[in-house]
């Protein structure tokens, strides 16, 4: 099963990874795609209203540095293993880079018009969108290892998911960043993770070796 699953996890990842090139080269070349249209317009028309925003500013903000640091805050509080922290801090540290690194390479202004909040920088990717796939991502990942029954997995890895879609959503509903910023954010982050995931797999996976050494000699 675990093969099964590296294999698809890899299709996935090259999946993203072209969709993500065909953005790039979609958005070097038009400065606003149809898809940018057609989805901040569906978002406007039938969801943008006075008492939904700030529900849609909080949702914004679980995706941004303010909900990052106190989800990172309740895990370093409340797990045995503070070497999560460590894979935790070394994922936020090269998402974020690698997020600023790709902004300031297509160097696409945000959207002007329409805009419910502040924001400041690039537009594409998405910083939220790939932050929250990236970050949340990691939980998932944490999830399908433990030994919860696969019910509480499916039921946790969809309450995420659907955080995730939600924090993409909110940058578009706001007028902050144009549908196709977000769909490059997800997939740049997926990629990521699945990447990143694939490398702390082994050092996780050794770690317990190493713990298992240990306790034997004990």
């Amino acid at each position: 099963m675990k093969k099964v699953w590296t294999h698809k996890k890899w299709v996935v990842f090259g999946i993203c990874i072209f969709i993500l090139t065909v953005m790039i080269k979609s958005v070097l070349k038009n400065d606003i795609l149809k898809m940018d249209i057609v989805g901040y317009n569906f978002i406007s028309t039938h969801f943008i209203d006075d008492k939904i925003t700030p529900i849609i500013k909080v949702i914004t903000n679980i995706g941004g540095a303010v909900g990052v640091i106190i989800s990172l805050v309740l895990v370093g509080y409340f797990t045995d293993n503070k070497k999560l922290i460590k894979y935790f801090l070394i994922n936020l540290c090269i998402v974020i880079a690698l997020n600023f690194v790709i902004k300031n390479v297509i160097d696409r202004p945000r959207p002007v018009d329409n805009r419910l909040v502040s924001a400041s920088g690039f537009s594409f990717p998405s910083a939220h969108s790939m932050t929250a796939v990236a970050y949340y991502g990691f939980y998932v990942f944490l999830i399908n290892r433990s030994n919860k029954s696969k019910k509480v997995k499916i039921l946790a890895i969809t309450l995420i998911a659907l955080l995730i879609a939600m924090i993409g959503i909110s940058r578009i509903y706001l007028g902050v960043h144009y549908t196709s910023d977000v769909l490059a954010g997800f997939s740049c982050g997926i990629a990521y993770i699945i990447v990143y995931t694939a490398i702390v797999d082994d050092y996780m996976e050794e770690e317990k070796l190493i713990n298992k050494r240990k306790e034997n000699k004990v």
